[in-house]
This record gives structure tokens, C-alpha cells and sequence, in this order.
């Protein structure tokens, strides 16, 4: 299990906090979120491919997200 994994592993639970307002997630958020939870050993191309497989479609935010 690399640090990515388990970052998400700590995250997952806890997805609400980092959910906009307006119930959708956004990939920066997450991606954000998650390397500060992995800290040096993040990897980005890891971290979304997490993003594309394991983030539920409907709950995904699509372009910017909203002030």
C-alpha cells in the first residue's frame, strides 16, 4: 500500500469535509487534500487514477468549481 493509498484510505471516511456546498466534489479539492495527507511521498498520476476509480461519477464536480 503506497502513501497515496493510504492517505485515501484516512480521507475516505471523511470525504464531507472537503464536498462543496453545492454536494459535488471537485478533483483539485481532493487532489489537494489527499498530498497533504501523503506529504513527500505523494504522487500525482496515483492519486487520480484514485480520483477516476474509486470517486462515484455523480458525486464528481465538472469544470470550475463555484465561489
Amino acid at each position: 500500500m503506497t502513501a497515496v493509498d493510504e492517505a485515501f484510505a484516512s480521507l475516505r471516511p471523511n470525504l464531507e469535509a472537503i464536498t462543496h456546498h453545492n454536494g459535488l466534489l471537485y478533483q483539485n479539492d481532493f487532489l489537494r487534500a489527499l498530498q497533504e495527507k501523503a506529504g513527500d511521498e505523494y504522487h500525482d498520476r496515483h492519486a487520480k487514477e484514485i480520483w477516476r476509480e474509486k470517486i462515484p461519477q455523480q458525486k464528481k464536480g465538472k469544470g470550475r468549481k463555484p465561489e
